[in-house]
């Protein structure tokens, strides 16, 4: 299970609109997003890019990184520069693969992987923005 964030909840809310027209928005199924609002599945990249592009907020918003809602429209993330920039900065900082699996609890075989721009999903990306002290929208490349 994923955190349940606030904000995707009252996003749609403040905004009246049902469930079902969020998920046409995001071309997923009621039930999925039903189960990302209330926390039992997590974001895709993809969809998380969308829910922002959508609503016209940042994903540190949405994650409640930061109260700031400003907005940078992206219509497309690219995956493999996710990897890209995670591994700049892990190098930037010196840090091992194995040091940040040890303090985050990822399996380093999983870490590896998302240093490629496989497997991440918007909680993954949300602990290493925290690890690292840097915005999800900068490792989304939304900035």
């Amino acid at each position: 299970m994923v955190p349940k964030f606030k904000h995707v909840n009252d996003l749609r809310i403040d905004n009246d609109l049902t469930q079902e027209q969020v998920a046409k928005a995001l071309s997923i199924t009621r039930s999925k997003y039903s189960k990302i609002e209330v926390g039992i599945l997590d974001f895709d990249l993809n969809t998380l890019n969308n829910f922002a592009n959508y609503f016209k907020v940042n994903v540190d918003y949405i994650y409640e990184i930061s109260p700031d809602k400003n907005f940078n429209y992206c219509s497309k993330i690219n995956l493999k520069s996710i990897g890209n920039r995670i591994k700049k900065i892990r190098k930037d900082k010196k840090l091992s693969q194995e040091k940040i699996c040890q303090d985050i609890g990822f399996s380093q075989s999983a870490y590896s992987r998302y240093e490629l721009g496989i497997g991440l999903t918007g909680y993954k990306l949300y602990l290493l923005a925290i690890y690292y002290s840097v915005s999800m929208d900068y490792l989304l490349g939304r900035l």
